[in-house]
């Protein structure tokens, strides 16, 4: 667990999401939309991705929405977490939940102030 965990004091509120299915995927087609229209002066937004060869699959405007798309696909949960915490989301957003190739152990490490599943 990350006890200083707390939220950034200024700046865009820093957004990351985690999902195996940054690939070709419906929940792919369905989240790209909303990654776009975050407001960039309000908001820096990260993709983390669970699933092996998402960077090669991801699609051009999926890979664009993300200010930031880091491959967390052979890192250790632990390790994630940690990823997360240096990288100081204030939200994390676990996409997949308690579904094939979800994450949700790095949620349990709390690397970030603020987690929704």
């Amino acid at each position: 667990m990350f006890p200083d965990t707390v939220p950034r004091p200024s700046g865009p509120i820093r957004v990351g999401y985690v999902s195996a299915n940054f690939r070709p995927h419906a929940d792919a087609s369905l989240i790209v939309g909303l990654i776009e229209q975050h407001d960039r002066r309000e908001f820096d937004i990260i993709g983390y991705s669970a699933r092996r060869d998402g960077r090669r699959e991801i699609g051009a405007r999926l890979a664009a929405a993300f200010d930031r798309f880091v491959d967390i696909s052979h890192t250790a949960d632990r390790d994630a977490a940690r990823l997360v915490h240096v990288d100081q989301v204030d939200i994390l957003v676990d996409l997949n939940g308690f579904t094939q190739r979800g994450r949700t152990a790095i949620l349990a490490y709390r690397p970030a102030p603020i987690q929704v599943n």
